[in-house]
């Protein structure tokens, strides 16, 4: 999972904010519409906001978990579909974000017992 943190000390964040999500979701190869569909905006709003609009802390907020979770969406379809097994055999199909096993193992006897 990756974080992103950007910080600003700038007189126009609306510009800084829309040539990053421009360049976030380029790179991802992902539309507008696609975008608007996972941050809940409308797909006019999220073109506004590219252009240098202004935007509310709950869309900048609402836009980023969309980009991470598209970016996410995007490793992951990356990974793949197969997995080693405990003998080193690669299991067709395995879950690649599986929980760990858990194993009984006896504890090792301490001296005097």
């Amino acid at each position: 999972m990756s974080t992103i943190i950007i910080t600003v000390d700038t007189k126009e964040p609306n510009q800084l904010l829309a040539s990053t999500v421009r360049a976030m979701r380029r790179s991802l190869d992902v539309s507008a519409a696609a975008l608007a569909r996972a941050s809940g905006i409308a797909r006019h709003s999220i073109e506004a906001i590219e252009a240098g609009g202004t935007t509310t802390p709950a869309q900048r907020h609402h836009i980023t978990v969309a980009l991470g979770s598209l970016s996410n969406n995007r490793a992951t379809q990356a990974l793949p579909s197969t997995t080693p097994g405990d003998d080193g055999a690669w299991l067709p199909g395995a879950a690649v974000a599986a929980t760990p096993t858990r194993r009984r193992v006896k504890a090792p006897a301490l001296a005097g017992q």
